[in-house]
């Protein structure tokens, strides 16, 4: 998300129906935007087991990418006030304009659980236990902060 050859990746791990995740949204726009063409993001979904649809909201998203549409969906999920839903994913993969056949058809078919195991591989390795979980450069940081901490850690890497 964001400029493709910026310099600088911010990484995060999140799960589109934790309330934190979501929380950090605002957060992550505002870095996009204040560091537009310099910093993008690599959002990794991050299945927890204690939320529901958890994992049809990050095989979602993969299912919006085939339709190009990855960008749109991630951040209407994120932004929804609502708790995510099979309801609302699919009122959701309409918003972002999905051919919505392909969608559901992708959704039932299972094709992106290798790259949603992945996914909470890469978290697990990585040493994530919550989300969201962001790494820029070798800096950390677990759960919503505010733009001055992301401040902090992106200005000196970027000089």
């Amino acid at each position: 998300i964001g400029a493709p050859d910026a310099q600088l990746t911010i990484i995060e791990f999140g799960c589109y129906t934790c309330p934190y995740t979501r929380q950090a949204q605002s957060t992550i726009e505002q870095v996009l935007e204040q560091y537009r063409g310099k910093v993008n993001l690599e959002f990794h979904p991050f299945v927890l087991s204690r939320h529901d649809f958890s994992g049809p909201a990050a095989h979602a998203a993969y299912c919006a990418d085939e339709q190009d549409k990855k960008e749109t969906f991630h951040e209407l999920m994120l932004n929804n006030p609502e708790v995510i839903s099979q309801d609302n994913i699919d009122a959701l993969a309409a918003k972002a304009g999905l051919d919505t056949a392909r969608f559901d058809e992708c959704m039932v078919s299972g094709r992106y659980d290798a790259e949603v195991d992945a996914d909470a591989l890469l978290g697990v390795r990585a040493g994530v236990q919550g989300t969201p979980t962001f790494f820029i450069g070798d800096q950390r940081i677990v759960g919503p902060k505010p733009l001055k901490t992301f401040e902090v850690i992106i200005d000196p890497l970027l000089r």
